[in-house]
């Protein structure tokens, strides 16, 4: 981040964060994306996909 001048990060992990690394990232403007969020990212990116098909399927029927 600092060498490329950027204001912020986000740091992705398939577990989790301790309490301490949090509390780091906060200070430095990371945000810290855990397993979990990063499933319910992967399902709503799905389901805001799904719905953009079927919206492309009414328009053509």
């Amino acid at each position: 981040m600092i060498k490329h001048g950027a204001d912020n990060g986000v740091v992705v992990s398939v577990s989790d964060f301790t309490d301490n690394a949090r509390k780091y990232a906060e200070g430095i403007n990371v945000e810290l994306v855990n397993g979990v969020q990063l499933v319910e990212m992967w399902i709503q990116s799905l389901e805001i996909e799904n719905n953009r098909i079927k919206q492309l399927d009414t328009e053509t029927i």
